[in-house]
């Protein structure tokens, strides 16, 4: 619980945030996750799932799993052009996120299990989950991280 002083709550009235950029950014690292026909997602913009079609999205991505795994993907790079030049501090700031959003996705869904998957290349980081469901495997199998021999992957399982 935040607790405020008159001062403080003069300050926070007087906020305006106007700038698009700094939203999109803030709405990353303490994103707004929501369930939207069985699947969680991660919002990107207003009115993301108004026209969410179930049976289209099976028939491209085959389940659920994978759609999830998809939509949800943020790559480190698109939002935060301060480190593009250093691939391993966008690295730090994805292992950070992923714990901001293992939190995020525990309080929103304490019922459900989520893998959040980190990748990456080298050059590029991305950042990524999906809920995870009795009648589908995993996107990335965990037995399996070393047979992605030309990226790093870290999976944290979340339950």
């Amino acid at each position: 619980m935040l607790q405020y002083n008159k001062n403080m709550v003069k300050n926070l009235t007087s906020i305006e945030i106007y700038h698009q950029d700094f939203l999109d950014k803030m709405m990353r690292i303490w994103p707004e996750f929501l369930e939207v026909k069985g699947f969680v997602l991660l919002k990107k913009n207003k009115g993301d799932f108004e026209e969410l079609d179930e049976n289209k999205i099976l028939s491209i991505y085959y389940d659920r799993t994978g759609f999830e795994a998809s939509y949800n993907e943020f790559r480190i790079e698109d939002y935060f052009d301060w480190c593009i030049e250093k691939p391993i501090e966008n690295l730090a700031l994805a292992i950070k996120l992923s714990e901001i959003w293992e939190c995020k996705l525990k309080r929103d869904f304490p019922s459900y299990k989520f893998h959040i998957i980190i990748g990456f290349d080298g050059k590029f980081t991305t950042i990524r989950f999906h809920k995870l469901r009795d009648e589908e495997g995993s996107w990335i199998a965990l037995e399996n991280l070393d047979d992605y021999k030309n990226n790093s992957i870290a999976v944290r399982v979340v339950e």
